[in-house]
């Protein structure tokens, strides 16, 4: 599949328990640790199309990292789908991708 849109974002988390944290004040306060220094996070968000159609994906920090870099290329992508929440759709939640090596997959299916 080939990522055909991607959407960057970011998102905070404690630096120990890699939980959301809250801001409050000035302070980002996580439930577990109280007040820390918040590590940020890559979110990236957008649409795989693998020659037939095209869906929504979600992946998160290195993972997304690698599919930030790999726009228009086709790649291996693995993951499980899930029902988003807010907007109720089906989204495929991406948790590691690879090159496509085609000798390597042709291999495989004989």
């Amino acid at each position: 599949a080939c990522a055909v849109s991607v959407y960057e974002n970011e998102f905070i988390t404690c630096p120990r328990c890699n939980s959301r944290i809250e801001k409050i004040n000035d302070s980002f306060v996580c439930n577990e640790h109280g007040k820390i220094e918040p590590v940020r996070n890559l979110v990236v968000r957008g649409y795989l199309d693998d020659g037939i159609s095209t869906f929504r994906f979600v992946s998160f920090r290195e993972v997304a990292s690698k599919i930030a870099n790999s726009l228009g290329r086709d790649m291996i992508y693995v993951g499980k789908v899930k029902r988003n929440e807010y907007f109720g759709d089906l989204e495929f939640v991406v948790m590691n991708v690879k090159e496509l090596n085609i000798e390597e997959e042709i291999e495989k299916l004989l």
